[in-house]
């Protein structure tokens, strides 16, 4: 039996092979792959004859007759699972639904319903039995929560970018990355010089140094669409995930990066009414770090004459913010944002950037379950 943190989760596309990303109680990072869940929708039997008719169109399905409950009262269902996890389920409940049946469950995503069915928690320790394959993939023949604490010692890496505007703000179409500082344990490191090469520097540097945690600021909203797209531009692979991956748009409108937590401290400025300016240096000073007058300031525009005078300026300008991402998300919102991943269900990545109303529903989805209830749709 081995124990394992769980850090992010997500599933091979096509396929209802779950991908976990953990942490063994060792400090090894691993992936272990659950191979034994299977996708599944519910629908009620209604004309069965008609039923039959739209199931015979697809293949690969194993029918189970189950008694679920819907807001308290029992109903007579039918389970459907995808066994090879390639048939389209909103395809098969877009038809059931034509023919005048209900359909649940259809609509929650396969890691979401494998983290509401399974014994399992996101940013928690879990008892996992596992099977070594000369691929070197770790496969779960079981798994199950064991404990929220303690919180394994997570490799914590803050990014500030800086891009040159030819006019006004910067835009990513036309406007190089200059400069990147990247913030961890071990301190500052400044990546300058021609663009491709400080986004390849900035490749190699993530994938050397695996960090758990990669925190900014803006970061769903600008910083890492920025990044991508100039990555796009001029034809760098953005190769940071732990599988090889590069980074994409996910669920709630946040930034994934495979295998890794991509945390936007702009996300915590929402939680916090008293913030009126929503900038990282108000954060800062709200909660001490700094106070915002003690930040060196630079706009836009005065960035193109700093850049050529005064180059200390602009790294001063961008250290100052890295290193408050970094002392923000390691001393105040990492410990806050892991429980709340570990209560509410929704994994590291994504929890502070989800909705109040999704977090609990998040909750109330996986207590539901427990106690026999099937998810009515949204």
């Amino acid at each position: 039996m081995t124990k394992i943190w769980l850090l992010d989760i997500g599933y091979k596309p096509g396929t209802s092979e779950i991908h976990l990303w953990g942490i063994k109680d060792s400090g090894e990072r691993i992936l272990a792959v659950d191979r034994s869940f299977r996708q599944y929708l519910y629908t009620t039997y209604g004309d069965k004859k008609m039923a039959e008719e739209e199931l015979r169109k697809f293949h690969n399905l194993r029918l189970e007759k189950v008694t679920g409950r819907i807001f308290g009262r029992e109903i007579d269902l039918l389970k459907i699972f995808f066994e090879d996890g390639s048939e389209d389920v909103n395809k098969l409940a877009n038809r059931l639904r034509r023919r005048g049946l209900r359909v649940f469950e259809d609509d929650i995503r396969l890691s979401s319903k494998y983290l509401i069915d399974q014994p399992v928690k996101p940013s928690s320790w879990h008892d996992v039995e596992l099977s070594e394959h000369d691929n070197g993939v770790s496969e779960i023949s079981s798994i199950n929560f064991v404990s929220n604490e303690p919180i394994p010692e997570l490799k914590v890496l803050s990014l500030h970018m800086v891009a040159l505007p030819t006019k006004g703000s910067p835009n990513p179409k036309k406007d190089p990355i200059i400069l990147m500082t990247l913030v961890d344990s071990m301190g500052v490191t400044y990546l300058e010089g021609e663009e491709s090469k400080i986004l390849q520097k900035f490749v190699e540097y993530v994938q050397e140094k695996d960090p758990d945690v990669i925190a900014g600021f803006d970061s769903n909203e600008w910083m890492w669409p920025y990044i991508m797209e100039r990555a796009k531009h001029i034809g760098v692979s953005l190769s940071v995930g732990r599988g090889g991956s590069s980074p994409h748009r996910s669920l709630y409108g946040h930034v994934s990066i495979e295998g890794r937590a991509s945390l936007d401290l702009k996300d915590m400025v929402d939680e916090i009414p008293e913030l009126q300016l929503e900038s990282l240096e108000e954060l800062a000073e709200y909660f001490g770090l700094r106070k915002i007058e003690e930040f060196t300031e630079l706009t836009d525009p005065e960035l193109p004459a700093a850049w050529r005078q005064n180059l200390q300026l602009v790294k001063n300008y961008s250290r100052e913010r890295a290193e408050a991402i970094y002392h923000l998300t390691t001393q105040e919102i990492l410990g806050y944002a892991i429980a709340l991943s570990s209560l509410t269900g929704i994994p590291l990545d994504h929890v502070l950037t989800a909705a109040v109303g999704f977090r609990v529903e998040a909750y109330l989805m996986k207590e539901a379950h427990k106690r026999g209830e099937v998810i009515p749709p949204r």
